[in-house]
């Protein structure tokens, strides 16, 4: 049997399971109701180790999706642009308190190519920072205007997820508890036409914006496994 037959027997059996439990589970409780709420505008700061806050460009941050659709996925939604020197990064969080399957977090891949971008490269990958390693995904996307450089990761519950079949299972394991998990998609992207330049200069930008968040905050956004 081929890696192929391999994956979609796995997809198969994962949807069949989820389908089944999905008739004796209901949970109740959303397990956002269980602990401090987000307010993703006083926990990301305007100005941190050299970068602020600057005016958003029309159009120079490309939403999760249409307004319509990000109310109905979303609890909330954050756009910044920062500046430090000759850098410029592109922050964008979702966050949805109900992760059940018809509100689940829409990812880049998709939201992108709805905009008319194209996928360029994309790629999975460890983000090492200084607190910890972070699974996440870098992506290149191109249209008539601008290529952009993407680094992003999502977060289930109290975990950053590496795809969406772990997703699934966390969603099915909180189920189980009776919980509807929550879950955050954490994104930042760049101008350019150097992708070790503007992947690098992320990587910085990240490492600067969880060092000026309170321990307690900084794991909302990374999860603590």
């Amino acid at each position: 049997m081929n890696s192929f037959s391999i994956k979609s027997w796995a997809c198969l059996v994962l949807m069949s399971v989820t389908a089944i439990l999905s008739l004796y589970l209901q949970p109740s409780q959303k397990l956002a109701d269980t602990q401090v709420k987000i307010n993703l505008a006083t926990m990301v700061p305007s100005s941190f180790n050299g970068w602020h806050e600057v005016e958003q460009l029309n159009g120079a941050i490309v939403n999760p999706e249409q307004k319509l659709l990000i109310d109905k996925l979303y609890s909330q939604t954050l756009s910044k642009v920062y500046q430090r020197g000759e850098h410029t990064i592109m922050l964008s969080i979702a966050y949805g308190e109900n992760q059940s399957d018809a509100t689940a977090l829409h990812y880049p891949e998709v939201c992108y190519p709805a905009q008319g971008f194209r996928i360029l490269d994309k790629k999975s990958f460890k983000l090492i920072t200084k607190f910890k390693t972070i699974p996440s995904k870098q992506l290149v996307a191109t249209n008539s205007h601008r290529e952009e450089f993407i680094t992003y990761w999502t977060t289930l519950g109290d975990k950053a997820v590496r795809s969406k079949s772990e997703a699934k299972l966390e969603q099915i394991k909180y189920g189980l508890k009776g919980f509807l998990p929550d879950g955050m998609l954490f994104r930042v992207s760049s101008i350019g036409t150097n992708s070790t330049n503007e992947f690098s200069s992320q990587q910085g930008f990240i490492d600067d914006l969880l060092a000026s968040m309170p321990e307690a905050t900084r794991l909302r956004f990374t999860g603590t496994r």
